[in-house]
């Protein structure tokens, strides 16, 4: 731990991207509502299913181009990354990938950082 160290690199900042956060939430919430308005639930719906399944493919794609080149490169399917918080602590981080499916499983186990 480093002495005086408020586990946040500067509060009033945090809390101003905080707010901003909620404001442009909150446009979007207004303006989900317009579509509906102006569309219909039922075609805004679609569409929003329609964006998400082409997402949901174009990342499991990515992920088995990224497994062959971790595979290409390594010998492993999985990406391995390590740095440090801002009190010092390390955080390190391995996922494995599935390069069939192109899905990141979760069966990694997790050590909390107090």
């Amino acid at each position: 731990k480093i002495p005086g160290n408020s586990r946040t690199r500067n509060l009033a900042d945090n809390i101003s991207d905080l707010k901003a956060q909620v404001a442009a939430n909150q446009k979007g919430i207004l303006l989900i509502h317009e579509l509906m308005r102006e569309y219909g639930v039922e075609v805004v719906q679609a569409y929003m299913n329609h964006i998400q399944k082409t997402a949901e493919l174009s990342v499991r794609e990515l992920m088995k181009t990224v497994s062959a080149d971790s595979m290409a490169r390594t010998g492993k399917s999985e990406l391995v990354a390590s740095d440090q918080l801002d009190d010092g602590s390390p955080i390190c981080l391995r996922v494995g990938l599935d390069p069939v499916k192109g899905v990141l499983p979760l069966t990694s186990l997790v050590r909390v950082h107090r």
